[in-house]
């Protein structure tokens, strides 16, 4: 009974545990998770109780044992299953919240990703239209960069330094050097100059170029095969994958010429200043010794002393031809511009002309009829046909033809901008052509140069073309030289037409007349020696002479004296306020009827003042000033 007890005790001891274990699921995870479990468990609890009745009808002890045991085993694995039970709701419980934790984690991830994505996106929208924007600038740029290259103004290419060979040309090279693109592109960068200078140009072009540099001067040529020389401006940069050079060139011949006319311009400024001075003083000197000279020839002085004042009397007349020369080069001789028929002036010269060539050599003329006339100086002209004349007799040297034309011509604006040419209109064209040997360039770049020649030291002192050009441009003409060494040389003189409404005046030389000499003399001269000379002369020839050293010594000397002066010398440049012109001016505020004579050196043109007067070039000679005075007290 014990073992009967213990079973029943055990049994219903399981089976009573079972309820609260059955309320704790309950409560722990609710109908719904273990409902079905606990209904099944409580109907096989129901049907084991079923069994009870058979207990009663068999009591027997192994029955009543067997059903015990059957309670308590079905209790147990009842329990056992509960248990399983619990701890499998429990580990679904935990996964469905550990998959909700896992869902609101990927639920925030998707909320951060898509917040990233919003993000990113906003971003590649915004790089997407800044690349846009990129690429309409890179388009426009690269539009401006060919509108930049190919309408530039400016010559321009692009040189591979690899190949030298061109990768781009812009239109302005092309049309400035006259080829077509194909036959530029397969010039090649060396093609484009002289062969002497494109072994220099290749050297250079291998030579990295830091920013944008200036590469030197370089002589280009083009189609015709005529030459420039343009300054080059170089950029290395990059032409896809090439290396390559931008190259930008400055066509500079204009400049160049433009320089060279500016420094011929100031060469002759410094040669006229230099002119003036020497002029001056040397004149003064010249005037002294040629007066007493002149002097002391009236003397009736023996042979060998007459012999040694004829050589001083040659060379001051050599010093005074120096000297005109120079201020002819210098462009300051004084001129008396009146109408000229040119031809007239030729045929008066041709007698002269054909003793100075002599007879190996043919002259010809070739003068146009109907020729206009030219506002130029007689004396002048005659200077300018034989100072060329005897060029072109020196350049033959032996047996030749000398061809003096004549033309009617107009220069066009653009002649008139090239070389040494004269602004356009009508002029008069002397041509003196000669069969001689001709010049190379450099001689020619230097033909009318003071003191430059081709012939020995001693031979020519190389003024007569430099003095032919400065007498010309005070024409307001021009001069061309055209030479080639063994075809002879052409120099052309241009000389403007005279006003049509101008009459052509033919002067005519008075003869004074002799009248006794007792006249008073007002001599203003600041140069002592000159000065005592001028007091020798007029005093030998019965002038009495008033001496003044400046414009102030005269007025003062005037004052009392000027009842009894019939003529004023004096120089034109006087070295205190007043001029020579403007002392005779204050003179004659007193005394109206005076008359002056001018003393000046041979640049000086005539003063332009009322009254009687005459000029009297330095260095002047006894019978020069006596008969200047005769000339003027004569007039009227």
């Amino acid at each position: 009974m014990n073992s009967l007890a213990f079973f029943s005790l055990l049994a219903g001891a399981l089976q009573l545990s079972i309820p609260p274990y059955a309320l704790r699921l309950i409560r722990r995870f609710g109908v719904q998770q273990v409902g079905w479990f606990l209904v099944s468990a409580f109907a096989c609890l129901g049907l084991l109780h079923l069994l009870e009745p058979l207990r009663i009808l068999r009591p027997t002890f192994g029955s009543i044992i067997t059903l015990d045991a059957i309670y308590a085993i079905g209790s147990v694995l009842l329990l056992i299953g509960m248990a399983h039970v619990e701890t499998m709701v429990s580990a679904r419980l935990q996964a469905a919240k550990d998959e909700k934790a896992l869902h609101r984690k990927l639920d925030v991830r998707i909320e951060q990703s898509k917040v990233a994505l919003l993000e990113a996106n906003d971003a590649l929208t915004k790089e997407v239209a800044r690349c846009a924007e990129k690429e309409k600038a890179l388009a426009e740029s690269e539009a401006r960069y060919r509108f930049l290259f190919i309408q530039n103004p400016q010559p321009m290419w692009i040189v591979d330094l690899r190949s030298f060979r061109f990768l781009a040309v812009n239109k302005t090279a092309l049309l400035h050097y006259g080829f077509t693109e194909p036959e530029f592109m397969a010039l090649g960068a060396p093609g484009l100059l002289s062969p002497e200078a494109s072994a220099a140009f290749v050297q250079n072009l291998a030579k990295p170029c830091f920013g944008a540099e200036l590469r030197g001067r370089w002589p280009l040529r083009k189609k015709d095969g005529s030459s420039l020389h343009a300054e080059i401006t170089a950029v290395d940069l990059k032409y896809g994958d090439c290396p390559a050079r931008l190259v930008l060139a400055t066509d500079i011949s204009a400049r160049q010429r433009h320089e060279q006319q500016l420094l011929e311009r100031q060469k002759f400024e410094v040669i006229d200043k230099i002119a003036g001075g020497v002029a001056h003083h040397f004149n003064n000197i010249l005037t002294v010794v040629s007066g007493h000279t002149d002097v002391l020839m009236e003397g009736r002085p023996g042979e060998e002393i007459a012999g040694q004042l004829n050589n001083i009397a040659t060379a001051v007349h050599r010093g005074t031809c120096l000297t005109r020369q120079l201020l002819a080069a210098g462009g300051r001789q004084a001129l008396n511009l009146a109408p000229l028929n040119l031809n007239d002036a030729i045929q008066r010269s041709i007698p002269t002309l054909r003793r100075l060539l002599g007879e190996a050599i043919t002259q010809q003329s070739c003068l146009a009829s109907g020729l206009p006339a030219v506002m130029a100086d007689a004396r002048a002209i005659e200077n300018i046909i034989i100072a060329l004349v005897l060029n072109a007799r020196d350049a033959m040297a032996g047996p030749g033809t000398l061809t003096l034309i004549t033309k009617a011509v107009r220069i066009t604006e653009a002649e008139a901008r090239q070389g040494d040419a004269a602004p356009a209109e009508e002029f008069v064209r002397l041509s003196v052509c000669d069969t001689g040997r001709g010049m190379p360039p450099d001689v020619q770049a230097r033909l009318f140069e003071p003191f430059f020649t081709t012939k020995d030291i001693g031979k020519a002192a190389g003024m007569g073309l430099a003095s032919v050009r400065g007498l010309v441009k005070q024409h307001s003409g021009s001069v061309q030289c055209v030479s080639e060494v063994g075809k002879g040389t052409e120099i052309h003189i241009f000389l403007p037409c005279a006003p049509q409404s101008t009459a052509k005046v033919e002067a005519s030389a008075t003869v004074p007349t002799t009248r006794p000499a007792r006249e008073t003399v007002l001599l203003v001269e600041p140069d002592d020696r000159a000065r005592a000379l001028g007091r020798f002369i007029l005093n030998r020839q019965g002038y009495v002479v008033i001496e003044a050293d400046s414009a102030s010594l005269a007025l003062s000397l005037w004052q009392s004296q000027h009842a009894r002066i019939a003529i004023v010398i004096t120089e034109i440049s006087l070295s205190d306020s007043l001029s020579g012109p403007r002392l005779v001016e204050q003179l004659r505020a007193i005394k109206p009827d005076v008359k002056a004579i001018y003393t000046c050196n041979p640049d000086t043109n005539p003063p332009m003042v009322p009254g009687q007067h005459v000029l009297l070039p330095k260095p002047y000679t006894v019978n020069g000033l006596i008969k200047k005075v005769e000339q003027l007290l004569a007039a009227n």
